[in-house]
């Protein structure tokens, strides 16, 4: 396969994609997988395998039990598909949370920095595209010191406290990451919830798409699908050898905000043509009025200096920048849903800027999106809102024809609704008969060509984005508006009248009665000549009864009167009805089939070689006739019983089976999608019996029915005794079970209770045995004979008797100590 772009590498643009081949407009010129996808930097929570927002709760993985994942069933089925959770990254998640104690609410709060962690991981999964994705432009140096490289300092914090591999990942390469993907990265609109449609907006590295170089008028057109593909086209015809550019900013900004948004977030300063242009292509998008001439416009030619294109007039950078300024600030705060708002900015803003000033672009597509939701609301719309959108549709038209040449999703949006203002308003005209049909009709012509348009550019977007669906809106409408011009044709064709007898002819026709007939035969041969092949039909031709070897698609053809004629013949799904079919059963009773419903469908491809072998009633012979054949021979190789009761159920399938495998053979173009069979009709007799069998069969259904539920009445009590009396026993089973464990509570805490009070006399009696022993030992160490001599004499001296007479008391006289007693107690006497 030739490659259809090439990469090359300049001292200006570095390496960009140049074209091949010659590339046709709407060609596909590459697709690309992301390298990584992920959440914003300032997203909300997503789940980290589908990035479905998560609006109030989650879960985390199972396997690594830290990433957030949607709750319940897990991610839906139509993104299950593709896991952007590898097990790469579960097993990566899975050893952090081992080893550095990983927690999930890091991941959550982390959530902005996930890009920049898996891309980093990509390191050592996929190195060439690692490789690739460093070779992209970061602008690295002129980021530092930045508010961009102070932004990036949380991923990098973050990604060096996981400690990957035990290592702290080097500062300067976070950062490179974090700058390779905000300078190369693609917006891309994530999953929306069902119920809300609520979607978070990712960010993905497409490493071919990155090497696009830029140009503020472009000749691709991107689109991302559903698996998160990327598709370029060719936006218009490129020659090889020509470079391959698309426009990373907004096309209906200004040079001045385009400059910006460039500078800001990709490093560089646009010199493109139309950067270059002070007039941008001729539509003064930032030119203001001129207040000398009041009918030149003013476009900015040197930094500091603004020049009239009319009268050569020079204006001061400042003075023109504080008039945009004020109408940008004036915008910014009206009600951009208001209609009055909206009208009444536009008229005031127009006395200053330009008519194609982006300012006024801006608002005239939101009066044009307010006004088509009037419209649609109001069940009958005033002609003043339906010719103000189209006038507003135009506008923008001018514009972007200039600055989007070529597929252009802006453009085909714009065409659409000018397309479906001027249908209900050609409508309401016709049907207050302010029109006529020939007007009426050149009205839907218009329209139509503006819808084809539109459908030619809405055609390569993917089918469940915004503008895929509204691609599906709008072939519908295109089917119902070729229906509507086909019935304005046919009402002119009924009244003598041709679509192309223009009001100069009729008013020529009114002074010449020779050319009134010419014309008239021109009409009359364009009333035979011209016809219409429906939709889902395809037409084929006979001239002198031979079939010529041409066919037509849907829509108007001509073709040579009265010599020419021509069938439609359906390609569509179509239901043959095979009505009041005869046959007989095995055991000769007669039988007829009411209706037989055959779907089928006949493959445009096939329309010629089916009409030349079987004539335009080709279904005649393949179907009608068939159906009668294959019925008859089921029916006489089985009994009456077996067709109307046992095997009835298998007609329709053994038919269809039948029929597809004689049209393999005799038209492989025909296919049979389904086969109905009624209940056939039999004599009445016999039905009469069928009614009274199946009479007795309900009644001993109805018998057998209520056996069974006799049956489960007593089933049902018995179970409900068993329960009783298991629960009875159960419930007297716990409490024996509570006594007996009360009982035991006692006991235990008996037994502490004395081992408490024997611990306790055991240590009184230790320490009364201890405190004696100690006592007597220390009445050993006292009681000396010194001490007992001083205690006695203390005792002594004391003592308050006085004993008289010759025998004195001799108790405190001991055999030891009784020499100690002084004399003269011995010789104390009374007189």
């Amino acid at each position: 396969m030739i490659s259809r772009y090439e990469v090359q590498t300049s001292e200006k643009l570095g390496r960009h994609l140049v074209a091949a081949k010659d590339l046709k407009s709407g060609e596909t010129i590459l697709s690309d997988e992301p390298f990584v996808l992920g959440p914003n930097s300032d997203t909300s929570l997503v789940c980290f395998n589908c990035y479905l927002p998560l609006m109030s709760k989650f879960v985390v993985c199972k396997n690594c039990g830290v990433a957030p994942i949607c709750p319940g069933d897990g991610c839906p089925d139509h993104l299950a598909h593709k896991k952007w959770h590898t097990s790469t990254e579960c097993d990566f998640f899975r050893t952090l949370k081992l080893t550095n104690g990983l927690h999930p609410m890091t991941m959550v709060q982390n959530v902005g920095s996930l890009l920049a962690l898996r891309a980093f991981m990509k390191r050592n999964v996929d190195v060439k595209a690692w490789d690739e994705f460093m070779k992209l432009e970061s602008h690295l140096e002129k980021r530092k010191n930045t508010s961009a490289w102070e932004y990036s300092d949380n991923t990098v914090k973050f990604i060096q406290s996981l400690h990957v591999a035990g290592v702290v990942p080097d500062e300067n390469l976070i950062q490179k990451i974090c700058a390779a993907i905000d300078v190369n990265s693609f917006e891309v609109r994530g999953p929306a919830i069902p119920a809300i449609g609520c979607a978070e907006v990712l960010r993905g590295v497409y490493l071919k798409a990155a090497l696009l170089a830029h140009d503020c008028v472009g000749n691709t057109h991107m689109s991302i699908n559903d698996n998160n593909v990327l598709v370029c086209h060719a936006s218009t015809n490129i020659k090889k050898g020509d470079i391959i550019y698309y426009n990373y900013t907004d096309p209906l900004k200004g040079t001045a905000i385009r400059q910006q948004h460039l500078m800001i977030g990709k490093y560089f300063k646009c010199t493109c043509n139309r950067c270059a242009d002070n007039t941008e292509m001729d539509t003064f998008m930032s030119s203001s009025k001129c207040t000398e001439c009041k009918t030149g416009l003013v476009s900015q030619t040197t930094p500091e200096q603004w020049t009239c294109h009319n009268c050569k007039n020079t204006f001061a950078d400042g003075k023109i920048s504080y008039q945009v300024q004020c109408c940008a600030e004036k915008f910014g705060v009206i009600n951009k849903k208001d209609e009055k708002e909206l009208e009444e900015f536009i008229r005031n803003v127009s006395l200053v800027l330009g008519p194609n000033h982006y300012l006024l672009l801006e608002a005239k597509q939101r009066l044009a999106g307010v006004l088509r939701d009037t419209i649609n609301r109001e069940p009958r719309p005033t002609k003043k809102l339906m010719k103000r959108k189209m006038e507003l549709c135009e506008e923008i038209l001018t514009v972007l024809n200039k600055l989007c040449p070529g597929i252009s999703r802006t453009k085909a949006i714009t065409l659409y609704e000018l397309h479906s203002a001027i249908v209900r308003l050609a409508k309401k005209l016709f049907d207050g008969r302010e029109i006529t049909g020939s007007a009426y009709l050149d009205e839907l012509i218009t329209a139509e060509k503006h819808l084809k348009q539109a459908l030619e550019m809405l055609f390569i977007e993917p089918g469940n984005s915004p503008e895929g669906e509204l691609c599906a809106k709008a072939l519908e409408e295109y089917r119902a508006l070729k229906g509507t011009m086909n019935a304005v044709l046919d009402g002119i064709h009924a009244e003598g009248k041709s679509y192309q007898f223009t009001e100069e002819t009729n008013a020529m026709a009114d002074q010449s009665s020779v050319l009134a007939l010419m014309i008239l035969a021109v009409g009359v041969t364009v009333h035979f000549s011209l016809h219409k092949v429906e939709e889902g039909h395809v037409g084929v031709y006979y001239r002198g009864g031979a079939l010529l070897p041409v066919t037509s698609q849907p829509g108007f053809h001509m073709m040579i009167p009265l010599l020419t004629s021509y069938k439609a013949i359906q390609t569509t799904l179509q239901t043959d009805e095979v009505k009041n079919v005869p046959c007989g059963t095995s055991g000769g009773v007669m039988i007829y089939f009411e209706r037989i419903e055959v779907v089928n469908k006949l493959e445009p491809v096939s329309v010629l070689d089916m009409v030349r072998n079987f004539t335009a009633d080709y279904d005649k012979t393949l179907i009608f006739n068939k159906v009668h054949h294959e019925l008859n021979q089921f029916c006489s190789a089985h009994t009456l019983h077996e067709v109307y009761i046992d095997l009835f159920d298998q007609i329709d399938e053994n038919l269809r089976t039948a029929l597809q495998q004689d049209l393999n053979e005799m038209a492989p173009g025909l296919r049979v999608q389904a086969v109905r069979v009624t209940k056939p009709k039999i004599p009445e007799m016999i039905r009469k019996n069928y009614e009274l069998m199946e009479a007795e069969k309900s009644k001993l259904l109805i018998a057998a029915q209520h056996q069974k539920v006799v049956e489960k009445e007593a089933e049902t009590a018995r179970r409900k005794a068993v329960i009783e009396a298991e629960k009875e026993a159960q419930v007297a089973k716990i409490q024996y079970e509570q006594k007996i464990m009360e009982k035991e509570s006692l006991q235990k805490i008996e037994l502490i209770e004395d081992s408490i009070h024997k611990a306790k006399q055991q240590t009184k009696a230790e320490a009364d045995y201890y405190h004696l022993k100690k006592q007597a030992e220390a009445n050993k160490l006292l009681l000396t004979r010194e001490y007992l001599e001083l205690k006695k004499y203390e005792a002594l001296a004391l003592n308050n008797k006085i004993y008289f007479g010759n025998d004195i008391p001799k108790m405190f006289m001991q055999a030891n100590v009784g020499d100690s007693v002084p004399p003269i107690a011995k010789s104390v006497q009374v007189e």
